[in-house]
């Protein structure tokens, strides 16, 4: 077994436990106000459709993220209150990664907990409408397009505290080289269905956005020893325990406005050599496994295999004026690119195909690179797009031995038949690496991704003409080496079955290959990978022991199930279901997605997850809220809740003159516009904190001579260090545990 494998077959997380998974939920809310809310000071409130004005301040969200080798586990939790005088139905519409296998709701209610149940789309909402309806608090989770859910939370009562867990798992695939965790907060406007309002995904670009308190933090526990550990969104702070370990946290500063921008972790690993690994979950008389070939960090021009281009052009009429021009210019740059030991060939595809070379590619010589520059220069745009008759001729083409062949698709993504793209290209994995690069100002980019996914890599768009140099850029480093092709699995006592994707793609220098798949045996067996790396075999054998499979990576259940359905998903693509379209000759999995979803516990486009408290909690009707999302591009210097400038008080703390002074427990105060200041206050990070919340009493423990600057009055504020809490009705219920004690223990220490 290789050092990778062991690695991988032993990880255990060391007591982390793959906890439950989460959604990247309600964080992603990052609850914005309008102008109504303005005057009820800084804390969020949530605008009915009637215009009213109900008080449901979210007061703490805190992420957790755990990843094993290439799996994520995430838990999200939110705090809610209902300060207001109604009982109230909260709707949130907010974004969340399109990897993602969402398994587990719960909900609790003071000392009730509720787990969510999955159900059917519809089966789901009827029961929680009859909740809603008998006076039941209950939730729903639905999804809406690929990357757009909704949360409802109905019979939320005057003084509820409601804490909301989400969990998910998803597999990081690299980019560059580079793995990376993405927890969106922010979402562009847009409809899930042509005019339909009800599903419409608000968005909102007001500076004030509403303040809470905001925790994320990572766990790494590697395969192999981690390179570089980042992120290139927020400061954060990066402990390594051990060459494998590694613990990321939000710098202080960087909790001023976390929550303003979507988050991004990346992360490398340090390997010298191509290395192979596996990993295992046991069920029953069999189970579910994970294979991955990590390329090395430093590639060997030794080991580059050699390449093959063919490029497959649309020049249909949806393609006419700026698209072709991009195209045109964007291919002759690709073209002459071309290394003399590469092989090459163009396709033009409308209704029909014209084939540069129509028997074999031909060397990247500078004769035949000009004659590609004058075919791609006299074309004109006219036509159909078809796609998939276009692949099928690429796919004929005769294919040169000891090469690894490439398949670049370059389009608008104008193109009725995705899913039989989509299945096309899926099927052909061992046949070609197939890369798609959306063209123009309106390029279908959904359709652009699910081409990627098919081909298991990478999407690459460009919108405007200067663009293109950047991208193409992008694109050649990308697929510039393959170091093993022609690869495949086997297995030796025990049956390996359900591989997803079922064809295995090259490994690339900046792309591994990752395969999930189901095992039958109870005793050990093997599994070896095998193919081309440069001019010279490679095999490695990988030891599957059902006995020793690690029952903390329950999540490899949930990852086939994700990928099964994705697969499925897009296969039935040219339905179009995120654009609500559905075509006479569309092909419908919605049987069977519906039926894993409800055997694996996942959300579906078919499938939610409600949760109903059967305690008859309210006997009257509620008030109906709708939350928007944090917009993309919101300033970038907003400061959030735990900035002094998110306080309404902020600028009397330190602005208006001294009108008394006093001294309790050694600390000199000053009452500065009803707000009893530390004089040794000066630029800390303030955490706002309400005398009767959960936070409050938590600091008592931790800090018992509080009690005594308690009796200043209801806004008093103490410095500590980095830190500052400012004692406020105005303040928060919540903060997380360790927060609290890195802000007041450190000081008194």
């Amino acid at each position: 077994m290789s050092g990778l494998a062991a690695k991988l077959c032993r990880l255990h997380l060391n007591g982390l436990q793959m906890r439950g998974l989460s959604t990247l939920l309600l964080v992603s809310l990052l609850l914005s106000w309008g102008s109504a809310a303005a005057d009820h000071g800084s804390a969020p409130y949530l605008v009915s459709t009637d215009g009213s004005v109900e008080q449901l301040p979210l007061v703490m969200t805190s992420v957790d993220v755990a990843i094993a080798g290439v799996i994520a586990d995430v838990r999200v939790t939110q705090v809610f209150e209902n300060r207001g005088e109604l009982p109230i139905e909260a709707v949130y519409v907010f974004p969340g990664s399109d990897r993602a296998a969402i398994q587990a709701l719960q909900m609790r209610i003071g000392d009730r907990v509720i787990r969510a149940a999955i159900r059917e789309k519809a089966v789901a909402r009827a029961e929680y409408e009859e909740a809603q309806t008998q006076g039941k608090t209950a939730s729903l989770l639905e999804q809406l397009d690929p990357s757009i859910f909704r949360m409802s939370i109905a019979n939320v009562l005057p003084g509820d505290r409601i804490e909301v867990e989400l969990r998910y798992t998803e597999l990081l695939v690299p980019t560059r080289g580079v793995y990376e965790f993405f927890y969106p907060n922010t979402v562009g406007e847009r409809f899930t269905q042509a005019g339909d309002k009800a599903i419409r995904t608000p968005t909102s670009t007001d500076s004030k956005v509403s303040d809470f308190a905001f925790n994320i933090s990572a766990r790494l526990v590697g395969a192999l020893p981690l390179g570089e550990v980042g992120s290139p969104s927020h400061d954060v702070d990066v402990e390594q325990p051990s060459a494998h370990e590694a613990l990321v946290t939000l710098d202080d500063d960087a909790q001023r406005d976390a929550g303003k921008r979507d988050y991004r972790l990346r992360f490398r690993y340090a390997g010298e050599r191509i290395e192979s690994g596996l990993m295992s979950f046991r069920e029953g008389d069999g189970g579910y496994f994970l294979l991955l070939a990590e390329p090395p960090q430093q590639v060997d021009a030794a080991i580059v295999v050699p390449r093959e281009f063919i490029f497959v052009i649309d020049v249909s009429g949806s393609m006419v004026g700026k698209p072709l021009e991009i195209t045109k210019d964007l291919l002759g740059d690709l073209v002459s690119s071309l290394r003399p030991t590469d092989v090459f060939n163009l396709l033009l595809f409308s209704g029909g195909s014209d084939v540069f070379a129509e028997n074999r590619s031909v060397a990247a010589t500078p004769e035949n690179v000009q004659r590609a520059r004058d075919f791609i220069g006299a074309s004109n745009a006219g036509g159909g797009t078809e796609l998939v008759s276009a692949l099928e001729t690429a796919y004929r083409l005769p294919s040169s031995p000891g090469f690894s062949r490439s398949i670049i698709i370059v389009t608008d993504g104008a193109i009725s038949a995705g899913g039989a793209a989509f299945s096309a290209i899926r099927s052909r994995l061992d046949q070609a690496n197939t890369f798609a690069f959306g063209i123009g100002p309106s390029v279908e980019s959904a359709v652009i991704r699910l081409l990627a996914r098919a081909g298991a890599g990478e999407p690459f768009i460009v919108g405007e003409l200067g663009e293109g140099k950047q991208v193409a850029t992008r694109l050649r480093q990308y697929i510039d080496r393959p170091v093993l092709t022609d690869i495949k699995l086997e297995a030796s006592g025990v049956d390996i079955f359900d591989l997803e994707p079922l064809q295995v793609p090259d490994l690339l220098a900046e792309r591994p290959v990752v395969v999930v798949g189901r095992f039958r045996g109870s005793q050990p067996g093997t599994v070896s990978v095998s193919g081309t790396s440069g001019r010279s075999e490679y095999r490695q054998e990988l030891t599957l022991d059902p006995g020793n499979a690690d029952p903390s990576l329950h999540a490899l259940r949930q990852m086939w199930g994700r990928e099964r359905i994705q697969g499925l998903l897009d296969e039935q693509a040219g339905n179009g279901w995120w654009s609500g379209y559905q075509r006479s000759d569309a092909i419908d999995h919605s049987a069977e997605i519906t039926k894993l979803a409800l055997d694996y516990s996942l959300l579906t486009p078919y499938t939610s997850f409600v949760a109903i408290d059967e305690r008859i909690r309210n006997d009257g009707e509620s008030v109906r809220v709708e939350q928007p999302a944090v917009a993309k591009g919101v300033g970038h210097h907003v400061v959030q809740s735990l900035s002094l400038a998110a306080s309404a008080a902020a600028p009397a703390l330190v602005s208006s003159p001294a009108s008394d002074r006093t001294l309790v427990a050694a600390r000199s105060f000053v009452l500065r516009d009803g707000v009893w200041t530390d004089e040794a206050f000066g630029d800390q990070v303030v955490l706002r904190v309400r005398p009767d919340s959960q936070a409050w009493q938590q600091l008592l423990l931790l800090c018992p001579e509080l009690a005594e600057y308690r009796l200043l009055g209801d806004s008093v504020l103490i410095a500590f260090g980095r830190y500052a809490v400012l004692l406020t009705p105005r303040g928060f219920s919540d903060y997380p545990a360790d927060l609290l004690a890195q802000a007041v223990l450190p000081a008194r220490g």
